[in-house]
């Protein structure tokens, strides 16, 4: 029997809400282009009327499939909203993905509709495993309305979404449905601060009112952190195997749930990473050269810290597993990000210091809601003193103990001990980031001015500098400097 877990913070359901219907594809587009849109949403460039998510499940070919619909409708209202008639929608390549779309528009009270040809959808690689399709409308004018819905089926029948319902222009209504078959049990949980009205009706309804945009703020570090949205993670698997020949069949359940110390214990047990980190041979003889007149913790972890920043440079890559292993780049000096910080990890424990990877989610990645692994894209490392943990990053050149590049700076990241412990810890930097100027100048007789104008940079803004700034030929740096001030 079908099961969908709640958690504890989802059984208060809010009540007597008014909610617009969803329309059909193509339907009722005459009173879309009657109503007066502008009314609370003064300044904005566009408004979504509707958009409409269901999730489900079905088989084919012998195997199960997840089926995502997503129908949305936009009234483009001036020549800023323009670009919310892009859409880009990203795709594993194993998936099958369908688009149809329209563009309305209203000339002397007749609506007038113009379909988006095949050929001005464009397909994008991002990698060998993703894709992404791209297409403009066609006859876009201010007023006009915008109509799509996408169908992806897909064979990943444990990837799940989020369900988002909060963009940067308004939307009017919002409704998604889910409905899970009786092999899975799924949870869920949503951002606060928003009026959901949860409904159980042969699977979970989602329905929403006049959400307003989402801005962006400054001292924010990641805005998708605050989106809207609700995120499902699959929880227990059942199925009924039929065996070979005259073996009969047999359920097979699988949990998908975790808690924390299940987390670490995998990543611990994993051979692209707990098995990297116990390697050390192949830096022993390097590490006694290295600490070797390193009288305390402190001036360990940063002559450590300097000869992996030198000896391996990262290739860009990102996540939380090894390719080619930690041996291979050291030899090559190239690496993804996991294999330089495991490096650097387990040369840190070889001295003798009490360090443990720490998992991130970067800030152009969404942060993980449940405790999971694939929630994050990142690992740095964590010495833990008496008093405090020490963060460090070997990928980038300009970094120092607690001083991490931006892109890691995303809320908190989670510390993952070797004895199976594991806590959340804050990525935001300690000191304040510092700029200090100083004029000094002299005026002689005739009123000319002349002087030195110096600025000093201390901790997160001296790394942005140095990496702005370092490497620029001499004449380039002034040409820069000159132009800048």
């Amino acid at each position: 029997m079908k099961r969908i877990i709640l958690s504890s913070i989802l059984l208060l359901l809010l009540s007597n809400f008014t909610f617009a219907q969803v329309k059909k594809y193509g339907k009722s587009i005459a009173q879309d282009f009657e109503k007066n849109s502008n009314t609370k949403y003064k300044d904005a460039n566009a408004i979504v009327l509707y958009k409409y998510q269901k999730v489900y499940y079905d088989y084919g070919g012998g195997r199960m499939y997840i089926n995502i619909i997503i129908r949305e409708r936009i009234k483009i209202l001036n020549r800023e909203g323009f670009k919310n008639a892009t859409k880009k929608i990203h795709f594993y390549s194993k998936e099958n993905l369908n688009i149809k779309a329209v563009t309305y528009t209203n000339k002397g009270g007749k609506v007038e509709k113009i379909k988006l040809k095949k050929s001005d959808i464009y397909e994008e690689k991002i990698n060998k495993n993703w894709k992404a399709k791209i297409f403009t409308m066609p006859n876009i004018s201010e007023g006009c309305i915008v109509e799509w819905e996408y169908r992806i089926q897909s064979p990943y029948i444990y990837n799940i979404n989020d369900f988002v319902f909060q963009y940067n222009i308004p939307i009017q209504y919002y409704k998604g449905k889910i409905t899970f078959p009786e092999e899975l049990s799924a949870n869920y949980k949503y951002t606060d601060n928003f009026k959901i009205n949860f409904t159980k009706n042969e699977g979970l309804e989602i329905k929403i009112d006049d959400v307003e945009a989402l801005k962006e703020e400054p001292f924010v570090n990641n805005i998708e952190n605050y989106r809207g949205k609700i995120s499902f993670e699959i929880t227990k698997s059942d199925f009924l195997v039929i065996k070979g020949g005259y073996g009969g069949s047999e359920n097979v359940s699988k949990q998908f749930s975790r808690n924390w110390e299940d987390v670490t214990s995998s990543l611990y047990k994993d051979s692209r990473f707990g098995d990297e980190l116990k390697k050390t041979n192949y830096f022993k003889n390097d590490l006694q050269e290295i600490i070797k007149n390193a009288e305390t913790e402190l001036k360990k972890i940063d002559a450590i810290l300097a000869f992996v920043k030198n000896k391996v440079k990262w290739n860009g890559n990102y996540g939380i597993f090894t390719k080619n292993g930690v041996k291979q780049a050291y030899k090559n000096g190239v690496g993804n990000v996991v294999e330089i910080n495991l490096i650097l990890t387990a040369m840190l424990r070889e001295s003798g210091l009490d360090v443990s990877p720490i998992l991130v989610s970067t800030r152009a990645h969404k942060k993980p809601v449940f405790p999971t692994r694939d929630g994050f894209n990142y690992v740095i490392a964590g010495v833990e003193l008496l008093d405090k943990i020490i963060l460090l990053d070997a990928t980038e050149p300009y970094s120092l103990p607690n001083v991490l590049p931006k892109r890691v700076l995303n809320w908190q990241g989670r510390i993952i001990r070797k004895q199976g412990s594991s806590a959340f810890i804050n990525l935001f930097p300690e000191k304040y980031n510092v700029n200090k100027s100083r004029l000094s100048v002299k005026m002689d007789e005739s009123g000319n001015i002349k002087g030195n104008f110096n600025i000093a940079y201390k901790n997160l803004n001296a790394l942005t500098y140095r990496k702005r700034w370092n490497g620029l030929a001499n004449e380039s740096l002034i040409k820069n400097l000159e132009t800048q001030y």
